[in-house]
């Protein structure tokens, strides 16, 4: 006979979800729960990037949060109910409980670097040159499926690698496709010879820059190309406070990482730290 400590019980617990289980003896139900709670994230995660009501997949979010605090609580009632005449079974060894913390931190991370690699992705906005569309402060979660069953369309917002690096992602919208010759005029958008509305469009700037794609410098005002085939001309929103497409170029179809909706997921202003309530669960597109 062992006594179950009710404080291990909680700490195993928190060391990893289910592992409080394991030590107080019902590793069916710890490492079950586990997986539930892996599957119902991931569950909450896709009606979040896929799902008609964003707002409702974030309160579903609750639900694996519920299940793991129950957990936690569950074994820490257990090991305080068992007092002195609980059995030790076979697994209750440190090693055990040590080997189940790895294997579940390797699935968990293996499980989620899976989603985001091919899945969905997270990721947070630095600064302000999708304004007023995007926030600085905004956290959104991407797509990164969409483009494997569809080109990307004008006006999509898209996430793909900074050209300047190999890991960075930045976010700006389509407006020029492959073989599209692409005009700036005095800061209004033609392709083929049309103007483009664009009333996601904001200018701050009331000086007028000129040069063309791909140069150096302020060049955004005065360009003209004919965009190479294969790759996609991408500009932010806030034009006048982007450094895109006008600066380096287009960017190749392989860079895409996805896109087309976006929905953000938390927001909070970086000056006031305000939480942006009302655009939490936005969908962009």
């Amino acid at each position: 006979m062992r006594p179950r400590r009710w404080w291990a019980a909680g700490l195993l617990g928190l060391l990893w979800v289910g592992l409080g289980q394991v030590y107080v003896g019902k590793a069916a139900r710890g490492i079950g729960g586990f997986f539930l709670v892996l599957a119902l994230s991931l569950g909450a995660f896709a009606l979040l990037t896929w799902g008609p009501f964003p707002r409702l997949a974030l309160v579903l979010f609750a639900l694996p949060a519920g299940l793991s605090l129950y957990l936690w609580a569950d074994a820490i009632l257990v090991a305080h109910r068992s007092g002195g005449s609980y059995r030790r079974k076979r697994y209750n060894r440190w090693y055990v409980y040590l080997v189940l913390a790895l294997l579940a931190q390797i699935l968990g991370t293996r499980v989620v670097g899976f989603w985001q690699a091919h899945v969905s992705q997270t990721f947070w906005i630095p600064g302000a040159s999708m304004e007023p569309t995007i926030l600085e402060g905004d956290r959104l979660v991407v797509d990164k499926r969409s483009y494997r069953f569809r080109e990307p369309g004008r006006g999509d917002l898209v996430v793909f690698v900074a050209p300047e690096s190999e890991s960075a992602l930045v976010l700006k919208r389509v407006v020029g496709l492959p073989g599209e010759r692409l005009e700036i005029r005095d800061k209004e958008l033609f392709l083929n010879g049309r103007r483009q509305p664009e009333p996601y469009v904001v200018h701050s700037d009331p000086i007028t820059y000129g040069a063309s794609f791909g140069g150096q410098g302020r060049q955004r005002d005065q360009v003209a190309m004919t965009v190479p085939p294969g790759q996609y001309v991408l500009l932010g929103d806030n034009r006048d406070a982007s450094y895109d497409s006008r600066f380096y170029g287009p960017i190749r179809r392989e860079s895409l990482q996805g896109g087309g909706r976006v929905v953000i997921y938390w927001s909070r202003d970086p000056g006031s730290g305000r939480v942006r309530w009302e655009r939490i669960g936005r969908v962009v597109e």
